[in-house]
């Protein structure tokens, strides 16, 4: 029969359950300061020697079994323990724990316990021992013999791994998700890294008939001394214009034209230029209806924009165009831009009575361009006048 205080007992049990909370986690943080570093090092395996598919199936198993492994040695199994008393350790080392740290009360605790073990046949005098015993230590609190806070020792040997990722993280990401990719999906085919990268330095958009210049950059660890244009099963080297700058000229587009880049073994990557065609005028008729004044039967100019006309004289222009969604003529002087009105898919037509001597242009725009060639002319407009004689005299 047990005569011990319920409080006595209740400390003791406290104090073996802060002793497994301690254990765990100091070991929590020493596993955590192993598990960051074991990471790093199977990073920098992977990452400086490219494994194959059983070096990188080595090094992730190896990885989680160890890491297990030390997970629950460290910190798990004084975890488990919490919940398991009987496996716990006994009151007496308890006890001797709890004298190391109180050193008035180790032999009387000792005492206390050896006495228990003797009441069982319920001795008046052995009771009356121990009821003494347990007044003299119960209000000392046992779980003061454990700290919990002085694992924070411990969390300076986190700083190195931690900082070292972060360092890394920011100025080579590549180094942690490159190669935790690999080693994640080992049984993955990876192509090896190429030094640099091709990129254009314009977009790859031409227009049909007119030259075109590719413009190439590279980009990466290193620079290539020497890049060539495949095209046509032919292959051309591009012109170097720079460190990492090169440059080839198509002298003419007829179309979309797929071309490769190479060098120094990097495998070649296809590249197309999309070709479209600019806005054109294809022919164009000018009618012209003189005023009345003039006695001037109406005519058709073809193909001419530039006008010698009365004052009051009414234009029509009529265009016939090639890819052209639509198309406008703007006078110089008057800052003026009229719209064309567009007839059909390839017709537009613009009429006004015209008074003023002005330049004037003539301008075509689909979705990709407006038009390449210039199409400017002149209107020169006669004055009306009241009739004027000359007289020479011989």
């Amino acid at each position: 029969m047990n005569h011990r205080p319920l409080t006595l007992e209740n400390q003791l049990k406290a104090y073996k359950k802060k002793y497994y909370s301690n254990k765990a986690v100091k070991g929590l943080i020493i596993f955590a300061v192993v598990l960051l570093c074991s990471f790093l090092l199977i990073n920098t395996i992977e990452f400086s020697g490219r494994l194959n598919s059983v070096g990188r199936a080595v090094l992730m198993y190896g990885f989680i079994v160890v890491n297990l492994t030390l997970f629950y040695g460290l910190s798990g199994r004084y975890l488990l323990m919490l919940k398991q008393a009987k496996k716990q350790i006994s009151n007496e080392e308890a006890a001797r724990q709890i004298g190391q740290y109180f050193p008035d009360i180790s032999d009387k605790l000792l005492n206390l316990l050896q006495l228990e073990k003797l009441s069982a046949d319920e001795n008046e005098l052995l009771l009356a021992g121990i009821r003494q015993k347990t007044a003299e230590i119960q209000h000392i609190p046992f779980v003061g013999a454990i700290d919990l806070k002085a694992n924070s020792r411990y969390l300076k040997y986190l700083y190195g791994p931690v900082l070292s990722i972060i360092i890394l993280l920011a100025f080579l990401p590549e180094f942690i998700s490159e190669s935790s990719t690999r080693i994640i999906h080992y049984n993955k085919m990876f192509l090896p890294e190429p030094p640099f990268y091709f990129s254009m330095g314009r977009p790859l958009l031409g227009f049909k008939g007119e030259p075109f210049r590719i413009d190439i950059k590279t980009e990466g660890r290193t620079n290539p001394e020497a890049v060539f244009v495949r095209m046509n099963d032919r292959k051309i080297k591009a012109d170097k214009k720079g460190e990492g700058a090169f440059a080839y000229r198509i002298s003419r587009l007829d179309g979309d034209t797929t071309f490769k880049l190479e060098a120094e073994g990097v495998n070649p990557e296809s590249y197309t230029i999309r070709v479209y065609e600019r806005p054109s005028l294809s022919l164009f008729n000018i009618n012209i209806s003189y005023p009345d004044y003039t006695g001037l039967k109406d005519e058709v100019i073809r193909n001419s924009g530039n006008l010698n006309i009365p004052e009051g004289t009414q234009v029509s222009w009529q265009f016939h165009t090639v890819q052209t969604r639509s198309l406008s003529i703007f006078f110089e002087r008057e800052n003026e831009n009229i719209a064309a009105e567009k007839v059909d898919a390839t017709r537009f037509e613009v009429e006004r009575i015209l008074d003023t001597t002005t330049p004037y242009t003539v301008k075509l725009q689909n979705e990709h361009s407006g038009n390449k060639d210039s199409l400017k002319f002149n209107i020169n407009i006669i004055k009306d006048h009241f009739p004027q004689i000359t007289f020479e005299q011989f």
